[in-house]
């Protein structure tokens, strides 16, 4: 619809297309619930959605997109057209004389399965998945691509972006110290690390403090997990272990 003149976005991240329940851009699924009505939000009785009104297009939510929709000619929307300069809201134009312009815009917009990602062993089960991949085993540059399963199959939800793996490239015998990245399929864990306060995720959240390490040395007892010790304090393990505290720039990872 938007290639054809047909549909305008305003705001894609505070007004999120969603489909399956997955926001697309993935940003916006802290906007999924339209109830909370924050700035850059279209809601009924907006800014826009008078505007257009007052050339005879009227609010429809379709449960995915926030779609006004008309039996006006097209050219009658050029009067309102300024306004979105002027504001934080989205609409979404399709003409109501189409019942099958939703769909016809899911398929139009929804990317194709992505074959390497359903090629993936261990992932049949799941929903959604992120890949990293590099063009060779010994290069440092990679794309990472979020993919969720629809329509039976793992397709682009965000992506691609330019990614760093290890200095040495990629291994399917990694050990500490060799700067390679392993190669393998590993699950999010159930807690999300960050130095900034939690920004909605899902998942328990520790909001990272002084003191706040990761273990990465192997001798250790508690290699690869998360350990606290007091503000100021030495812990008695060395290696590469992390000061979680002080990363820069801030993250959310999960461990």
């Amino acid at each position: 619809m938007h290639a054809y003149g047909e549909a305008i976005d305003v705001n894609p991240v505070q007004n999120p297309y969603v489909f399956n329940g997955v926001a697309q851009p993935v940003a916006g699924k802290a906007y999924i619930d339209r109830s909370d009505v924050r700035a850059g939000m279209a809601e009924v009785g907006g800014v826009l959605n008078d505007a257009f009104a007052s050339v005879g297009w009227f609010w429809e939510d379709d449960g995915t997109h926030h779609r006004t929709t008309s039996t006006s000619p097209r050219p009658a929307v050029e009067k309102v057209l300024p306004l979105l300069a002027r504001s934080r809201d989205r609409i979404v134009i399709a003409p109501l004389s189409s019942q099958s312009a939703s769909a016809l815009e899911h398929q139009r917009s929804a990317p194709a399965c992505n074959a390497a990602a359903d090629a993936v062993a261990g992932a049949s089960k799941s929903g959604q998945l992120i890949t990293v991949v590099s063009p060779t085993l010994r290069s440092q540059n990679a794309t990472l691509e979020f993919l969720v399963r629809r329509g039976g199959c793992f397709r682009l939800a965000d992506g691609p972006y330019p990614a760093l793996v290890g200095l040495n490239g990629l291994s399917t015998h990694h050990h500490e110290g060799d700067n390679t990245t392993p190669i393998g399929l590993f699950g999010i864990q159930s807690t999300m690390y960050g130095v900034l306060p939690n920004p909605g995720v899902a998942y328990q959240y520790h909001h990272l403090v002084c003191g706040d390490w990761w273990d990465e040395q192997p001798s250790s007892a508690l290699y690869n997990h998360f350990v606290h010790v007091p503000c100021g304090t030495k812990p008695d393990f060395g290696g590469g272990s992390e000061a979680l505290w002080q990363t820069v720039p801030p993250t959310t990872t999960s461990r």
